[in-house]
């Protein structure tokens, strides 16, 4: 998610590109709203290279043909409907099939349940987890994790929050040395579930967006993590 926006990338083992735009509601944007391009990056051997993504209709995406993927870094550019969005995922070498697969490896039942070491919501992280606690009064706080939940440093980690209120702005989040945290704070808000999207790259890693589901009338601590969108 960027701004008001949603894309889903499906990379395929044999290097097909499909990327699938909806609104901040999921309501699929038609194709001919988009336009862009998808920049191949890869990790070893090969050369970088920019593919112009075109409308596929019967798929309902903008889609492009690449090389078969081997875990390279692939950047999408667009503009949908006038609005610039551009982020980066690394897709490994079975396509972005192979999440799913190491999901399922790493958790048999199919069911990742996070705990909450500070009260705040988790979820998964490139070689770990992240905790946000958002709190009534605005204020804050991420945590950096292990894969074993486990407090980590947050030196050098950037992020920002933008809670999915209509008019709601993005907030920087600023590293508390003392504490090694990030903190940040917003308006205070009325309402007892709000979503939140955090912008976070890890020190040396890649930019990551997330979207967190806050109940904050005293149910923290339980995870509701990311989209429910049902996969292409």
């Amino acid at each position: 998610m960027e701004g008001d926006n949603h894309v889903e990338v499906v990379v395929g083992a044999d290097g097909a590109i499909d990327l699938y735009v909806s609104d901040a509601i999921r309501t699929p944007i038609p194709p001919k709203d988009v336009s862009g391009t998808i920049t191949i990056e890869p990790k070893g051997k090969g050369e970088k290279q920019t593919l112009t993504l075109a409308p596929n209709e019967a798929k309902g995406s903008l889609s492009a043909k690449g090389p078969a993927p081997d875990n390279g870094d692939y950047t999408w550019d667009l503009k949908v409907r006038g609005a610039p969005m551009k982020m980066t995922l690394t897709v490994p070498a079975k396509g972005t099939a192979a999440f799913a697969d190491a999901a399922a490896d790493h958790h048999p039942a199919g069911d990742h349940a996070h705990g909450s070491p500070h009260g705040g919501v988790v979820q998964s992280l490139a070689g770990g987890h992240v905790e946000v606690k958002l709190e009534k009064t605005g204020d804050i706080t991420v945590w950096m994790l292990d894969s074993a939940e486990k407090p980590r440093s947050a030196k050098g980690v950037t992020a920002s929050l933008r809670p999915v209120v209509a008019g709601a702005k993005e907030t920087q989040l600023a590293y508390d040395e003392k504490a090694d945290v990030l903190r940040g704070k917003i308006d205070p808000l009325k309402q007892d579930h709000v979503d939140g999207v955090l912008s976070i790259t890890p020190a040396g890693g890649t930019a990551t967006s997330l979207r967190f589901a806050f109940h904050l009338e005293g149910h923290a601590g339980h995870d509701h993590a990311g989209h429910d969108h049902a996969g292409h």
